[in-house]
């Protein structure tokens, strides 16, 4: 039997080890079955479903650039939780306002302020289930000061709230507590592009 080092020289000199062919054909099985024989989808555009894309951690930082990057667009950011009730029922409220705008001209973000680790078990799943067409992000610590200073409010951690900024990135309103299609369209009426 070689030593761990012998076998090492091995593998530098370019000779592997012979993998057994039963071996190989279920490892290559294993795979073929995992995935279908089909190569991984690509990632879905930012224009397609947020149910389609996976779910994200982002900064406080991270949500004062995404406003940044969406610039000549009048923008909404949503601080919400999936414990929170009045959270989850305004969501089918977000998605058909969403689903109602230009994305040329409106840019809509929903922040959970979820525990991070529980993005995969909670917050990615509940964005499936509903089918939520904006994209979601789960806020990566819960500074509340952090947060209302990224967003230029007082923030004092209690969700939901909803933040418009107009296209030249000044804030123009908050609203503390649901929010529903009809109260964001009034809102925009006043924006100036």
């Amino acid at each position: 039997m070689k030593t761990v080092e012998e076998k090492l020289q091995d593998v530098r000199r370019g000779a592997l080890p012979r993998v057994p062919r039963p071996a190989f054909l279920l490892v290559l099985l294993g795979f073929l079955c995992a995935c279908g024989g089909q190569p991984p989808p690509a990632p879905a555009p930012e224009s397609g479903h947020a149910s389609q894309r996976a779910v994200s951690l982002i900064s406080a930082g991270g949500i004062g650039q995404w406003i940044k990057d969406n610039r000549g667009k009048a923008v909404f950011v949503n601080l919400w939780a999936t414990w929170c009730p009045p959270c989850v029922a305004e969501m089918p409220q977000l998605n058909a306002f969403h689903k109602s705008m230009d994305p040329g001209r409106v840019s809509l973000l929903a922040v959970s302020v979820d525990d991070p680790s529980r993005m995969e078990s909670t917050v990615a799943p509940f964005v499936k289930k509903h089918g939520l067409g904006f994209p979601v992000r789960v806020l990566d610590s819960t500074s509340p000061d952090e947060l209302g200073a990224a967003l230029g409010i007082e923030f004092s951690g209690a969700v939901p709230v909803t933040v418009l900024f107009s296209p030249a990135g000044e804030l123009v309103r908050t609203w503390e507590g649901e929010v529903t299609s009809e109260t964001l369209h009034a809102a925009l009426a006043g924006v100036k592009y």
